[in-house]
Order: structure tokens, then sequence, then C-alpha cells
């Protein structure tokens, strides 16, 4: 799906009507009347089940290209904001405030991820909350390097290498696209979070848990790779284990009451 556009929104469609919106419902968020704004939208098929589901949707993207694509793919008039998330002026560049804010995939390619999860809490309504859902750094393939053109890709915890030995193996060795590295070493080895460093980005800002699963399998991976969704099956009796072997995390998140 990587580079064609039209495969990857109808991906992104399937995934939110059948993983998203049913799991928000499981942990009680219906999207009928809502306003939903999606972060890092792309081409933005996320948002059609929500708008399906009734619920007014819009989205943000740092490419106005993207954006401008985002919008002439939708099958229904979408707002997308061009406007770079990690930056504090965020609030200002997009209208109101929303009900629910969909952060899937993006935390791990972010530098500044405090100003950004400062600018979440500024764009929630009251009782708003927060979708949020990565890939811990340390799992197998936490460096996205299932995108390679190699057979590589299909080597687990290949990202775990030294950065200089990682970006030679890619450019030199395997030689890839140096825009695919430049992704996969500066906006993805270099910002990569950790289990244990989003649980603390998550407490330093302001928000707490409501919900959270931890998945071997993604649900995602059923539309994918036509993989069963299978959960972490082991809590938090082994705290180690997940950051290793978890393959994502989705957590419902909500401001911290005072």
């Amino acid at each position: 799906m990587h580079g064609n556009p039209d495969a990857y929104r109808e991906y992104e469609v399937r995934v939110g009507r059948e993983v998203l919106i049913p799991l928000l419902r499981k942990w009680g968020w219906s999207p009928a009347g809502k306003r939903v704004l999606e972060l890092g939208c792309a081409e933005a098929g996320l948002l059609d089940g929500f708008h399906e589901a009734g619920a007014f949707v819009a989205g943000v993207d740092l490419s106005e290209s993207r954006a401008s694509d985002a919008k002439s793919r939708a099958p229904f008039p979408l707002t997308v904001y061009v406007a770079d998330i990690t930056k504090a002026d965020l609030p200002e560049r997009v209208r109101g405030t929303w009900d629910l804010i969909l952060f899937r995939d993006v935390i791990e390619h972010l530098n500044d991820k405090v100003q950004t999860m400062q600018n979440v809490r500024a764009l929630l309504a009251p009782m708003g909350k927060l979708f949020l859902e990565t890939c811990p750094f340390f799992m197998p393939f936490g460096g996205h390097q299932q995108v390679l053109r190699s057979w590589m890709r299909a080597v687990p915890w290949l990202h775990l290498l030294p950065r200089s030995a990682y970006k030679h193996l890619l450019l030199k060795t395997l030689k890839q696209n140096p825009q695919l590295v430049d992704d996969l070493v500066e906006h993805t080895y270099d910002c990569g979070v950790t289990m244990r460093a989003l649980n603390r980005l998550i407490r330093d800002t302001g928000f707490t848990i409501e919900h959270e699963h931890l998945y071997m399998i993604n649900p995602a991976y059923r539309i994918r790779f036509g993989l069963p969704a299978i959960r972490w099956p082991f809590g938090s009796r082994f705290p180690l284990l997940p950051e290793f072997a978890a393959t994502s995390v989705s957590m419902l998140l909500s401001v911290k009451s005072i």
C-alpha cells in the first residue's frame, strides 16, 4: 500500500469502520453528533466511518498537497487544516474544540511530543477524549522497516542497530531510496517512543488513561495481512516484555481532573 494513496486510503477507511469505531463504542463512546478531529490525517480515510456515523469531522496535515488530496478523495465535504501539529500556534489555526481527537500512528514520528500533547489539551472540548495509537519503539517492527524494498523488511528488530550502522545498511548495503531512508532514520528512529516514555508523557502533560488495549497482533493487521487480532495476555506482570513483543497500543485518554 505504501506509495499507493488509493489503496492506503481504502485500508484506512476499513480501519475506521471496522476497528476504531467498534472499539470506541466498546469503551462507551459514540460518534453520533460529535466533533471529531484527526491529527496527521494524510488521506483522511479514517474519518469516513465517523462521518457516516453522524459526526462532524475534520483533519489536520502538515502538507498542503496531501490536505488538498484528502479533500478531493473524500466522498463528502471535508475540512483539512494545513498546520504543524507540533507548533504552539496549532489551536489558533484550527477552529473550535473537539469531542474526540484521533492520533493514530503519528506520535512516534514527532520530535516535540510535549508541545503536541499540550496542543491536544487546548483543542479538546470539556469532557473531550483523545484516541492515541502507536507502536512501542522496541517492538519487532518499531522502526517501520516493513516498508523497505528488500527482503530485510521481514527482519524483526532490525532498527535496533546503532544509528550509524542502521543508516549505512539502508543506504549503502540495501541501496534504499534516500527519501525513504530519511523518513526511517530522521523521523522514525530518532523519534520513536517506548511504552515507558509514552506513559510518562501522558502523565506529565496532564492526561489520564481511561481505557487501554495492548496488542500482540493489531486488529488492523486483519485487514492488512489477514491475521487475527490478539491482545497482550500478560497484563502488567511482565512490564518489560510489551516493549519488545507487543506490536501496538491503543488508548482512550482524557484530561486529568484537578
